[in-house]
């Protein structure tokens, strides 16, 4: 099994983009022994006093792949997503929503999901059909509180896990991608032991896009997080891939909705 954990930490916004105070994110760390499945748990959720009138909330990609319970639905929605691209949420009243953040591929140690039907997309629970999923809702809405629905979270996970292990060229694939931080051709350098269609086959199977446009993911949040440490006008990590600056505000763009110098002004 992968350490990705160790080396890979997805980034998403912190603060609604509308109205800041009334709309709060917050992410929760897991236990250790689930670490390497789980990145984190999450809440985006409005006080009760709040006067929503218009807020949003800015979703980028991270090649993760999200389980989200709505708190406050009167028939307990949940829903899964996976994104290559960057998504704006609206909303004009209270919410309430729990999630969970797998890493990359991790959602099969517990749910038997193919990723390329979760793409940009949100489904409800009733749409999967998975007797497991309706026994996590229950644990979480159920619970009074956020330290509650963190508890029952994380015990059902651990009697969920599964010994399955993803395809070892699969996993030799996200390998390579991830200690490069996405800076590499993926299908060139796997290309002696495994074909490029069948690489982007698993790919699009375990975490729902080609090996190409995962690589490009990880290579955003790369230049991400070194733009969030040293807050310079549209940065460019030294050993990042991108032919010029022109090439990396027009993938930033398309990742995060914003260019890197709208991004920083904020």
């Amino acid at each position: 099994m992968l350490k990705i954990e160790t080396f890979y930490k997805p980034i998403q916004p912190d603060t609604s983009d509308d109205l800041k105070g009334a709309l709060t994110y917050h992410e929760y760390p897991v236990s250790k022994d689930l670490k390497n499945f789980i990145h984190c748990f999450w809440t985006l959720s409005t006080s009760k006093s709040s006067n929503i009138k218009k807020a949003s909330y800015r979703i980028i990609p991270d090649g993760c792949f999200d389980l989200l319970i709505d708190c406050q639905s009167n028939d307990g929605l949940l829903a899964s997503t996976t994104s290559n691209t960057y998504s704006i949420v609206g909303f004009d009243e209270t919410v309430n929503f729990f999630g969970i953040r797998f890493l990359p591929a991790c959602i099969h140690y517990f749910f038997p999901f193919q990723l390329s039907e979760f793409v940009n997309t949100i489904i409800p629970s009733k749409e999967i059909f998975d007797k497991s999923l309706a026994e996590l809702e229950d644990l979480i809405l159920s619970a009074e509180d956020v330290p509650t629905r963190l508890k029952n979270a994380e015990n059902f996970l651990r009697k969920q896990i599964k010994n399955e292990v993803p395809d070892k060229r699969f996993l030799n694939a996200l390998d390579k991608i991830l200690k490069a931080d996405g800076n590499i051709h993926i299908e060139k350098e796997a290309s002696e032991y495994i074909s490029s269609r069948h690489l982007r086959r698993l790919f699009k199977h375990y975490i729902g896009f080609t090996p190409k446009v995962f690589s490009r993911i990880i290579r955003f949040q790369t230049n991400l997080e070194f733009m969030l440490k040293h807050h310079e006008k549209d940065y460019i990590h030294p050993n990042s891939s991108y032919y010029d600056q022109s090439h990396f505000i027009n993938e930033f763009k398309k990742f995060y909705g914003l260019t890197p110098t709208e991004f920083l002004k904020k």
